[in-house]
């Protein structure tokens, strides 16, 4: 078994590697590595410059980025999930491989990478099964600038506390310099919040109390709608590993306004 899965990987690199790889996937691309960069590198660049769709799994998109974590958004039965990753690319054997750890049970899965039109390639070294990325380009930047100008500013909802019997006010500021503030019941929260490279979604990344410069958590919403005087969205939930639930700060739309 383990000679003709090695027999396998050799196949599947010196098929993939005859030719030089993977400068000719990125020529179908809309964009253009430097050209000293080695095969892990271009590959890593690939990555964080497009979106991912796991072939046949059309309701899930992976984003990759520069800092080396990763979020999967996951559409179906009705709800959304944000699932994190850590992500490397590296030389093994003189092969690239991309490693993934999810932070929903902490696997570790590890692939031999190519690169075509479409996407990626990937080979699991574990279990010996081939794997596709579909490529898929992000939003121009010129609409995630305009929904970003449009979210700046402070945001104000109101809804009703259970058993309270009078309206309860949540505040956004959303800052020009990419930060936050929130006010909750639990007092305010600081931190700074992006768009997904598609635009459908806002990450909040909330600083520890009294610990300005570290992240203690990112919450998920799906932007439903935006402009510069209405904002509606829904939480999304995050599973994570030794949390016996997944993380979802509220249930149903939330309606803002400026």
């Amino acid at each position: 078994m383990k000679t003709s899965a090695l027999f396998c990987l050799l196949l599947f690199s010196f098929t993939a590697f005859a030719e030089p790889q993977p400068e000719p996937g990125l020529r179908c691309r809309e964009y253009e590595p430097a050209p000293e960069m080695g095969p892990e590198k271009i590959i890593a660049y690939d990555l964080t410059h497009g979106l991912w769709l796991p072939e046949g799994e059309n309701s899930n998109t992976i984003q990759f980025n520069d800092d080396g974590t990763a979020v999967m958004f996951s559409e179906g039965n009705g709800r959304t999930t944000a699932t994190f990753m850590i992500w490397s690319v590296n030389s093994v054997d003189g092969l690239p491989q991309l490693s993934t750890i999810n932070s929903a049970d902490g696997s570790l899965r590890q692939y031999v990478v190519t690169t075509d039109c479409e996407g990626m390639n990937l080979l699991n070294t574990a279990t010996w099964e081939m794997h596709k990325l579909l490529y898929r380009p992000t939003a121009a930047s010129s609409s995630l600038k305009e929904l970003e100008a449009d979210l700046r500013g402070e945001w104000t909802a109101y809804a009703s506390r259970p058993g309270a019997g009078r309206p309860q006010a949540v505040r956004i500021n959303f800052l020009k310099d990419n930060k936050f503030t929130r006010l909750l019941d639990m007092g305010p929260e600081r931190g700074v919040w992006e768009l997904s490279k598609d635009g459908k979604f806002l990450l909040l990344h909330t600083w520890k109390r009294n610990q300005p410069t570290g992240c203690g958590s990112t919450t998920v919403y799906r932007l439903i709608y935006c402009d510069d005087h209405s904002l509606q969205m829904e939480p999304v939930a995050t599973p994570r590993i030794n949390e016996m639930e997944e993380k979802q700060q509220q249930e149903g739309l939330l309606s803002f306004i400026k």
